[in-house]
């Protein structure tokens, strides 16, 4: 009886032994290994998902962060494109009052009044100081007068182009005078014309040559104080405000009394209201 049991339980614990040798040749789990491995995976997922949430998160405040600057960049670039606009309409408008000022001068022939007192007409002024010396030169050497009279003829058919509006052509025939008579008596007159022709067509560096060519090498010429205030003019064109106030004060303080410092204190006066100054 006790030798069959034992065979049993020998028996019993046989098939045990055999069935869980098959049962972990075929990879199955204990209950208790299922839900711990059910666990694990369980998170494995969560913080799978939890991480790619954080990466689509920094994605997109990276995208807001990018949306954020090119609106502000849009903004600021539609700033300059307004600013750049509003200085072209200044400088339209700046170039159409030079335009005017230069036909209605041209109309009236007036050079400056000095003093409170109107002075002749430009070409006549010119004509008659062009006279002067023009006798003076006829006395020193027939030669010389030939000069003057080719050289008067010059600057007038220039003047004449410039009061009918060729500017282009009265800008070839004062350049040319220049280059042909570069000590003429005519030759201020030439470089203050070209001055202005130039700062009606916005050339402003050629502009300012001109005119520092006229008050330089010609400081006591009716034209040098007209010349300097042209330079504070180009100056206040450019934005150069703080020498274009330093012109326009020399302007005042070396030709007193003149309709050219009566302008140089308007376009100072204009300078403080504009708060350039």
């Amino acid at each position: 009886m006790k030798t069959n049991f034992s065979l049993r339980v020998n028996w019993i614990s046989c098939l045990a032994a055999i069935m869980l040798t098959l049962l972990s040749s075929i990879g199955v789990a204990w209950p208790g290994a299922e839900v711990e491995s059910r666990s694990n995976s369980n998170w494995d997922n969560d913080a799978t998902s939890q991480g790619n949430r954080m990466v689509e998160q920094r994605a997109a405040l990276d995208t807001l962060k990018k949306i954020e600057y090119l609106q502000q960049e849009m903004q600021e670039l539609r700033g300059k494109v307004e600013e750049q606009s509003y200085q072209l309409q200044q400088m339209q408008e700046h170039q159409k009052k030079l335009y005017l000022d230069l036909d209605q001068r041209l109309r009236e022939g007036g050079p400056a009044k000095v003093s409170g007192v109107s002075s002749a007409s430009l070409s006549q002024n010119d004509t008659n100081t062009d006279s002067m010396q023009s006798n003076l030169a006829a006395q020193a050497s027939p030669v010389a007068e030939e000069n003057v009279q080719a050289e008067e003829k010059a600057y007038q058919s220039a003047y004449r182009l410039i009061q009918n509006k060729d500017y282009e052509g009265a800008l070839a025939g004062f350049k040319s005078l220049v280059s042909h008579y570069p000590n003429g008596k005519y030759v201020p007159n030439a470089n203050y014309w070209l001055g202005e022709i130039y700062l009606v067509k916005g050339e402003l560096d050629l502009a300012y040559e001109a005119f520092d060519r006229v008050y330089r090498n010609h400081p006591q010429h009716p034209k040098a104080a007209d010349s300097l205030l042209k330079l504070g003019y180009v100056e206040y064109a450019k934005g150069q405000w703080k020498r274009s106030n330093e012109l326009l004060n020399q302007v005042k303080n070396q030709y007193p009394g003149t309709t050219s410092a009566q302008l140089a204190d308007s376009r100072l006066d204009k300078m403080r209201q504009e708060g350039h100054l």
